[in-house]
């Protein structure tokens, strides 16, 4: 006598409708020890699917692309691009970038092999020669970092950075980048792409050693990327007629960017160079914005903030200006 649940050999059987795989072929279980059908697969089988073109979330090598396989075992979509200028390259038996490069070495990190440093508008006397544009690149590993940048199709420098050490790098100015009169620029190749074979951190300062104005900046490399975010952008500036602004930039063709739909807004009790509170509230009121409530206090500023929820779908309670 065997037990209900179990084969003749004792091992347990498996439930009705169950498709298990042996030796590339898909068997489906009737629940008493036996299989009601079988199916030779011609490419993979997958426990649970049956045959199908690839086994869910097993990687493949397509030349320098790595390609992942879906949720239904149907598709090969496309994972990494194992990119020589950043020490990758694909191994076939895995089906991932090999390298210190590679997404799954990096992981969601301020650390990357892969950036784009971008010129952003300056106040008015800025926007010319002699001022320098430079990133600084950190080495953060143990091995020399062969830096390239360029910039759409056309290669701007190389250098080497040691492990252990910082260099500055100067790059071109662009006044085209640099000026802006409230409106909305979209610059093809508008941004440098920094490229490392060994992972580094970059920093860029736009201008470098200024006097005035100064952007500087630590970048978020590739592997940070998210497609979700919040913008925090100091207030409009009368006096010059200076906006608040922020760069988008695309690293792939073909991107949308949809409007930010709402805005966030914050101000402080003790004002600003610009405007008071009540000058604030003044504005907010013009401008047909619900007056905040209040928030509470972080190192002796009063923030106050309006939830929204932007066209990227994000909510969130924040401090921020936005014009």
């Amino acid at each position: 006598m065997t037990d209900a649940t179990s084969g003749s050999t004792g091992d347990p059987v498996c439930a009705e409708g169950t498709i298990v795989c042996e030796d590339g072929v898909a068997k489906t279980c009737d629940g008493m020890g036996g299989y009601s059908d079988t199916e030779v697969c011609s490419d993979e089988c997958a426990d649970g699917i049956g045959c199908v073109l690839c086994v869910p979330d097993s990687f493949k090598c397509e030349g320098e692309e790595s390609l992942k396989c879906n949720a239904e075992g149907d598709a090969l979509e496309p994972y990494e691009t194992c990119d020589g200028l950043q020490g990758l390259s694909c191994d076939e038996n895995s089906g991932t970038c090999f390298g210190p490069c590679g997404k799954e070495a990096l992981g969601l990190n301020y650390i990357g092999c892969d950036y784009f440093p971008t010129l952003t508008p300056q106040y008015p006397g800025y926007q010319t020669n002699p001022h320098v544009f430079a990133v600084a690149v950190s080495n953060t590993s143990g091995a020399m970092a062969k830096i390239t940048v360029t910039r759409g199709a056309n290669m701007v420098t190389t250098d080497m950075v040691a492990p252990g050490t910082v260099k500055t790098i100067t790059l071109p100015w662009d006044n085209v980048l640099t000026e802006m009169n409230g409106t909305t620029k979209v610059i093809p190749a508008g941004a440098y792409r920094l490229r490392s074979d060994q992972p580094v951190t970059v920093y860029q300062y736009n201008p470098l050693a200024a006097t005035v104005t100064n952007d500087a900046s630590l970048l978020l490399p590739r592997n940070a990327w998210t497609g979700n975010y919040l913008v925090a952008s100091w207030q409009h500036w009368d006096q010059v007629m200076r906006p608040g602004f922020y760069a988008v930039i695309a690293a792939e063709a073909d991107t949308t960017v949809p409007e930010l739909q709402d805005r966030w807004y914050a101000y402080l009790t003790r004002g600003d160079a610009h405007r008071s509170p009540e000058q604030w509230q003044q504005w907010w009121q013009a401008a047909g914005v619900p007056l905040p409530s209040e928030r509470g206090v972080r190192a002796g500023v009063l923030a106050e903030s309006v939830k929204g929820k932007d066209a990227l779908g994000i909510e969130a309670d924040v401090s921020a200006f936005a014009r």
